[in-house]
């Protein structure tokens, strides 16, 4: 299971882990060219876990352009809009947590992808 705009978008590879009302956890990769558009969610907060290659997460934030490495982890926060794409070639997978509250996703206007 996932949000109705998920098919608006490319992900390489999805796995829901745990999915109850309030809490969602899964594993996504993405590949050189695949973007998770500008969003923001009303309730949930996303923590973000790289597994493997670089993660970058752009997010309207105090944080703009974030980096992760395998292991490293960054929380942002609900009403903040972000969006995630791989560093390299190699493509990116990471853990994406999704608490507490209900999930929605709520897509916003395009912004330049660095």
């Amino acid at each position: 299971m996932t949000h109705d705009l998920a098919d608006t978008y490319d992900v390489d590879k999805r796995e829901m882990l745990v999915e109850t009302e309030n809490v969602r956890v899964h594993t996504l990769h993405l590949t050189e060219g695949q973007i998770i558009p500008w969003h923001k969610h009303t309730e949930v907060d996303d923590t973000f876990v790289c597994l493997t290659g670089e993660t970058i997460i752009l997010s309207d934030g105090k944080q703009k352009n974030i980096k992760l490495s395998p292991g490293e982890r960054c929380t942002i926060y609900c009403g903040v809009g972000h969006a995630v794409k791989p560093k390299s070639k190699k493509g990116t997978s990471f853990l994406l947590i999704q608490a507490t509250g209900k999930h929605d996703f709520i897509p916003l206007p395009i912004r330049s992808i660095i």
